[in-house]
């Protein structure tokens, strides 16, 4: 475990509905939490495109279920 004032890079795996290409897009850019913090635009890589696929996020940040947060900031929904 890390502190997340360290800014280590950390990277999930993760799987969701369909991802594609814009999804990749809209984590290029900063996204408003549910609590009003705006988390760091980090890339989005689909290792996988399918009915469920398999993607990797790598953040430097690390609040609370930071990457669920995240997805269902978007719509989208988050499992590992």
């Amino acid at each position: 475990m890390t502190k997340r004032k360290k800014h280590v890079p950390k990277t999930y795996r993760g799987y969701q509905g369909r991802a594609g290409e814009e999804d990749a897009g809209i984590f290029l850019n900063s996204v408003l939490l549910d609590d009003g913090y705006t988390e760091k635009s980090a890339e989005l890589k689909i290792l996988i495109t399918g009915e469920i696929s398999e993607i990797e996020r790598t953040i430097t940040e690390g609040k609370c279920h930071h990457v669920k947060r995240m997805f269902k900031a978007v719509g989208k929904k988050w499992e590992i």
